[in-house]
């Protein structure tokens, strides 16, 4: 009788363990729990986009112990012409966007805590150990994938991408998307980002 209930407790618990590593169940409370931050954080707000899961292997492999999540609202875009009547429309919903729109990029931890990334040291939290070139431009990619800078969503990008400059000063990381943005991620010798910019680039109507 106990060698069966031994049996039967450690089925349960392999069970148990197989079903907390779901992804599909880990998503569907990840995405639980970014909704109610959101609704508390930024009570009334809305967004055009999300919230989204951004995931790659350069995310996996930078942050190993971290899954992210943002929602994104697109700038609206000037006129292409000087008219009056064009632009007081535009400064009308670009008044509606500052006021009600929010774009943001979460990331969550394994305990469940949630923070958003909106300084450059938000993104040391869970970033890999940077010692070498190759390490470098792995935590580069990752930081400018999640980077949301002037505006601009987030997407997934490679190592391969990245230009990389090492000096003194430690890493330079540098991308350019046509159409899109450029970006930059500067870090330090010890391998902590203290700089992360971009730029948008998305041309204006013709």
């Amino acid at each position: 009788m106990a060698l069966r209930f031994l049996s039967v407790m450690l089925l349960l618990g392999v069970a148990s363990l197989l079903h907390a590593a779901d992804p599909k169940e880990q998503a569907k409370k990840d995405l639980a729990a970014v909704q109610a931050y959101l609704a508390k954080e930024y009570p009334k707000k809305k967004w055009a986009v999300g919230p989204a899961r951004l995931d790659s292997p350069v995310l996996q492999q930078a942050y190993p112990d971290r899954r992210f999540y943002y929602v994104y609202t697109a700038a609206p875009l000037p006129p292409g012409a000087f008219n009056r009547q064009l632009i007081d429309a535009y400064q009308k919903r670009m008044q509606d966007f500052r006021d009600n729109y929010i774009t943001v990029t979460l990331s969550l931890d394994n305990q469940g805590a949630i923070s958003p990334l909106k300084t450059p040291g938000d993104y040391n939290n869970g970033l890999i150990a940077v010692k070498t070139d190759a390490a470098a431009r792995i935590a580069c990619a990752a930081i400018l994938s999640l980077s949301d800078g002037s505006n601009t969503c987030p997407e997934a990008l490679t190592a391969g991408e990245i230009q990389l400059e090492n000096s003194a000063k430690g890493w330079q990381g540098r991308i350019m998307k046509r159409n899109k943005f450029q970006g930059t991620v500067q870090l330090n010798p010890e391998g902590k980002c203290i700089g992360v910019t971009r730029l948008n680039l998305r041309p204006l109507p013709p």
